[in-house]
């Protein structure tokens, strides 16, 4: 009876939590614009030290994914989100060598962003 109470709590605050936080979404125009990370996940990198991240989208039917570093988007990216399909989620998983905090441990945070018009 305990389990079953404690996976409703956190079902019932995931649909909570869900309704209080709109999807990020960006246009496909502004996504082929973007020469870089951090126009896409309107996340600032300065002072994060090294920045490498992975990123993972449906792109003509298929999932494809590509690994990074730096802020900058390479062709190979570029060329992901060209043939991203309109409607899916592109994931970006962005590790940096230091976060912002004084604990100098490296940080991941995990970025979801839907395709639209």
């Amino acid at each position: 009876m305990k389990n079953f109470l404690i996976v409703c709590f956190f079902l019932i605050s995931g649909v909570i939590f869900s309704q209080k936080n709109e999807t990020l979404k960006i246009s496909k125009s502004q996504l082929n614009k973007a020469i870089l990370l951090s126009e896409v996940v309107k996340y600032d990198l300065t002072g994060s030290g090294d920045v490498s991240w992975e990123v993972a989208a449906k792109a003509n039917g298929k999932v494809v994914s590509a690994v990074c570093k730096g802020d900058s988007i390479p062709a190979s990216v570029s060329n992901i989100f060209k043939n991203a399909d309109i409607g899916s989620k592109i994931y970006f998983d962005v590790t940096t060598s230091t976060n912002k905090a004084k604990d100098k441990k490296p940080y991941v945070q995990t970025f979801g962003i839907l395709i639209v018009e």
